[in-house]
Formats: structure tokens, sequence, C-alpha cells
């Protein structure tokens, strides 16, 4: 089988890594694929650009698919939106030019709060893709919500639940959950893009009171380790290094999947403000606690049933709930079966979506 695959990868080099320096996309395109070599078998993948533009030569490939990712964004750097309104740089008149059966696979709406709307374009395209898709699936219901408000309801059924590859890593690398985990470590990830958005005016506040709930932990005897998915994260080790709470800090930005993995298999409790730095130990069955500065955290959360695995920045009481959060996770006897079982439902989702593919 051959698939043209469009994502933020670098395809001239035919590289997994994200052009953008992000950890969570380096790893969810690779995963994406091995996730479709798992249930359909050999596949010749030819990596495509998602932010250039369209070729032809697609409709010589038995299916084209796009994703996953928090795609659905209308002003991300380097991405040129003004001709679908979002990432994939592709026309709707391109659109409606291919033939290869069209797969969206795992996407996101990643619409940061208080930003402004999609263009109009948007809603044409997206109802274009719809229309065409043999498959569109979101990776979370909130997503799927989200993106039925700019389709008639003729559509909405078209809108499916597909869960982002790399919540199932357990399924996929299953020799990764058998690493041994090293007790009383405790990763941060802490997001700094669009930090407007993400904190706006109270950012001092929120950072501070992210600091004080680690140092806390720290002062227990708990490893503390700063994981960067983006260069920019790592500003918070600044205000760490203030408060005196010692750490270590890990690169992410530029690791291949691999990597990514390996560092996330052996470590007790993530602490995230990234979709991708709770969904990634989240898939190899390791505790998490989400930062809720953007919906599809909570969205998320919302999906596996554990809302109270994460906190918003919004919250009056976000610094003790923060700390009731991480204390409940780290500490309850019982976690590690619910993470099991959240997982085994996304499993059970995906399966039902592959399985309909192989049937075609």
């Amino acid at each position: 089988m051959r698939i043209s695959h469009f994502g933020v990868h670098n395809a001239e080099a035919n590289q997994p890594v994200a052009v953008n320096a992000n950890a969570g996309d380096t790893l969810l395109f690779q995963a994406t694929r091995d996730l479709f070599v798992k249930f359909l078998g050999p596949v010749d993948w030819k990596l495509e650009a998602l932010w250039k533009e369209m070729i032809a030569e697609i409709n010589k490939q038995d299916a084209v698919l796009v994703g996953g990712g928090g795609l659905f964004l209308r002003d991300q750097k380097g991405a040129d939106a003004s001709r679908s309104g979002w990432q994939w740089n592709c026309s709707v008149d391109e659109l409606k030019q291919i033939t290869a059966p069209l797969i969206i696979f795992g996407v996101g709406y990643n619409r940061f709060r208080n930003q402004p709307d999609f263009d109009p374009v948007f809603t044409d395209h997206v109802h274009t893709m719809v229309e065409k898709s043999i498959f569109f699936g979101l990776r979370n219901h909130g997503s799927r919500y989200a993106i039925r408000r700019y389709l008639p309801t003729s559509l909405h059924h078209k809108v499916l639940h597909q869960p982002c590859p790399t919540t199932l890593s357990a399924y996929l690398y299953p020799e990764l959950v058998k690493t041994p985990v090293k007790k009383k470590t405790l990763v941060l990830n802490a997001a700094f893009d669009r930090r407007e958005m993400r904190m706006g005016a109270d950012e001092k506040q929120i950072l501070g009171d992210i600091a004080d709930v680690v140092s806390s932990f720290a002062a227990r005897g708990w490893k503390i380790i700063l994981a960067n998915h983006k260069p920019q994260d790592a500003e918070i080790g600044e205000l760490l290094v203030a408060r005196k709470v010692p750490f270590e800090a890990v690169d992410l930005s530029a690791a291949y999947p691999e990597e990514i993995l390996k560092f996330y298999a052996d470590k007790d409790v993530t602490v995230g403000m990234r979709g991708h730095a709770q969904m990634i130990p989240f898939g190899l069955q390791r505790k998490i606690v989400s930062i809720v500065s953007h919906d599809k955290m909570g969205w998320f959360l919302d999906d596996i049933q554990h809302p109270e695995w994460g906190v918003d920045v919004e919250d009056l009481h976000f610094k003790e709930k923060l700390l009731q959060a991480l204390t409940h996770v780290s500490e309850h006897p019982d976690i590690e079966r619910q993470l099991a079982e959240a997982q085994e439902k996304l499993w059970a989702v995906t399966t039902h979506n592959m399985q309909g593919f192989r049937k075609n």
C-alpha cells in the first residue's frame, strides 16, 4: 500500500523530526504511521510537507493521510493559512481534485482561548473535506463539537472520534511500558508560545504558583526534570533557579521519536501545560497532571473521564488545587489501574476505526 502522509515533518529530508521543533509533533506523526502499519501491514510511505503547496502526484497513491496534531489553527508560524484557513496549504479547488481516498486522522481543533475565529475560507474547506473524506476523525470530543459548528447538520455524523496515536503507545511500543519507573521523579513542562492566550495578565502569579508546588515536591526528595518540548519552554527554568529549586533540564525539541518515548518511559509523574506533555506519558501509562491553559487539555481529560487530573489556570484556587491534584496522582495506589483502563477505552475506539480501513 502506498500512502502520502501530510504532516509537520521534514518531508524534503524524509525525516520525522518536526520542522517547528516541537517534540509532540515529532512523535505523533511517527506514531500515526506505526499505528497504520500495525493494522494494515507494510506501507510505502511518502512524507508530504503540510505547509507546502499541494503536489498533483498524490492521486497516484492508494490513500492520502492528513494528521494528526492540532492542525486546526489559523496562525501557526511557518504555515500559510490563506488558502484553507488552517495549516494544510491546500485550496478548496485543489481539495476537490483529490481522487485518492482521503483520511483525516487524529486532528485537533487548536484554537486558543480568546483567539479570533477562522477566516471564512475555513468553513468552505472543512465542509468540502468532510464531504470528500472516507474517514474524518478528531482527537477529542471537544474538537468534534467545535468543528461541527462549521458544518451543516447533515454532515455531523461524519465527524468521528480518533484519539491521538501518542495516547496509545503502550499498545504500539509495549516493550517500553515494561521499563522500570524511577520513583519520585517529577517532569515539568511549561508552554511559552502564545503566552498571553495561555496565561494572560495573571502569568506571573500562575508561574509562581507552579514553581511553589514543584518546590514543595523537591523539598520532599523528588527529582525535578524540566522537559522542553519547544526551545522557549526552558524559560520557566529561570524562575526555578530564582526560587532555588534544584532541577535538571532536558531539551526534547530536536529529539527523535524513540528518544522522546524513552525519556518519558521511566518517569513517575509529569505535570504539563502542552497537550503532548500529557498525552505522551499517558500513552506509556505514566501518571499525569494537566495545567489547563488551553481547552484541548480539559477535553482530553474529559475523554478519559479523569478531569480531576487537571487544574485550570483560571481557577481562583489554582495553586491549592494543583498541589492537591499532584499529591493525589502521586500517592493514590489505584492510579496505574485507572491509567490502563482509560487507555483501553481509547484503544477500543481506535481498533474499531482501523478495522473499518482494513475492510475497505
